[in-house]
């Protein structure tokens, strides 16, 4: 069988420059503030009312609480360098100390 590429269609998850601006635009809601009713599996903006979609919000949700671990386990990593830093080892006995600031 011969397709022609003509009778292809286009891809529909492509869009173009000018249609992303409008969708995508900088005045328009961001939806941050959310009230969900759990007995409706509703999601609403409080900020506009607009209805979202409940997995998307929860996808959404799931993608900030895992760059807030990934945030926090580099905040932790950077913390034990920096304490890792502080301490020497005494020549005298061998165990770790706090050096002093300043000095």
């Amino acid at each position: 069988m011969i397709i022609k590429i003509d009778d292809i269609e286009a891809p529909t998850n492509v869009i173009c420059l000018s249609e992303a601006r409008t969708r995508f635009q900088i005045d328009k809601c961001r939806h941050v503030h959310l009230a969900v009713d759990e007995d409706l599996a509703e999601v609403e903006c409080t900020d506009c009312g607009a209805k979202l979609n409940a997995i998307a919000v929860l996808a959404r949700l799931a993608r900030e609480e895992s760059r807030f671990e990934q945030r926090r386990v580099a905040m932790v990593a950077e913390r034990e360098k920096l304490e890792a830093k502080s301490r020497t080892k005494c020549q005298h006995c061998g165990q770790m100390t706090h050096v002093r600031p300043g000095r």
